[in-house]
């Protein structure tokens, strides 16, 4: 798996290189964050992902939402991990 999407992003790399530079990305010489700005930008990733998930799953919960699309991934009973990804199509976006 990871040989097929690492790959083409490895190759994608050198061919978007130019693109990357035109509009001012910085290059991967440029000096790293400190490892407070690290710790700081991983704490509020986590609590913004944790936080999204939570509201999204409260309006899938919704009457409308919950018939149409949300109710398949409670059909599977089992308390295991590959129940999470019982689910409708539409809850992967």
């Amino acid at each position: 798996g990871t040989f097929f999407s690492g790959v083409p992003m490895f190759i994608g790399s050198f061919v978007f290189y130019p693109v990357y530079q035109y509009f001012g990305t910085q290059s991967a010489l440029a000096p790293l964050p400190s490892t407070f700005e690290l710790w700081k930008c991983l704490a509020l990733v986590k609590f913004l992902s944790g936080f999204t998930f939570d509201v999204t799953h409260r309006i899938i919960h919704s009457q409308r939402l919950y018939k149409k699309i949300h109710s398949q991934h409670h059909r599977f009973i089992a308390t295991m991990s590959i129940a999470a990804e019982f689910a409708h199509p539409l809850e992967g976006f």
